[in-house]
C-alpha cells in the first residue's frame, strides 16, 4: 500500500460504511479526489474496486488502521474532515456511518477536542436549513 491507496481506502470506507453508495456521496468523493494533486489524471477505478473487495471480504477496520499510518497529524485532521463530509453528504449520518466515524476517530492520533471540533464543523457546513 502506498499513500494514494491509503487515502482512497479511508475515503472508500467512509462511503461504503452503510453499504449504499448514494449519488451525492459519489459526487463528494470525486470532488475530494480531484482536490488532491497526486490524483489528477490518476485512474482510480481499479484501485477503488480492489478496496471495495477488501472491505466486503475483511471489513474496513484493518484497512483503515493500516492506512492511517501514512498520514501526519495535519493530514489526519483533513482525512477526518473529508470522511465526515462524505458520510454527511446525503444530509444524514446513519448508524453504520456513525460507527465508522467513531472507529476512525478512535484510531487517529488526534485529541478528542480536535476531532469533535472537526466533526461538528463539517456537520454544520452540510446542514440543510430547509429540509423538513
Amino acid at each position: 500500500m502506498d499513500k494514494i491507496e491509503a487515502f482512497l481506502s479511508i475515503l472508500v470506507a467512509a462511503v461504503a460504511a452503510d453499504g449504499i453508495l448514494h449519488q451525492k456521496e459519489a459526487e463528494v468523493l470525486k470532488k475530494h479526489m480531484n482536490n488532491q494533486s497526486a490524483l489528477k489524471g490518476f485512474d482510480s477505478t481499479s484501485k477503488i474496486k480492489s478496496i471495495i473487495e477488501v472491505i466486503k471480504n475483511k471489513g474496513y477496520e484493518e484497512l483503515v488502521e493500516n492506512s492511517i499510518t501514512f498520514f501526519n497529524i495535519e493530514e489526519q485532521e483533513s482525512i477526518l474532515a473529508i470522511a465526515v463530509d462524505l458520510a454527511y453528504s446525503d444530509s444524514e449520518i446513519c448508524e453504520k456511518e456513525k460507527l465508522f466515524l467513531a472507529f476512525l476517530i478512535e484510531k487517529l492520533d488526534l485529541h478528542n477536542e480536535k476531532s469533535e471540533s472537526i466533526f461538528n464543523s463539517i456537520v454544520a457546513l452540510n446542514r440543510d436549513f430547509f429540509k423538513k
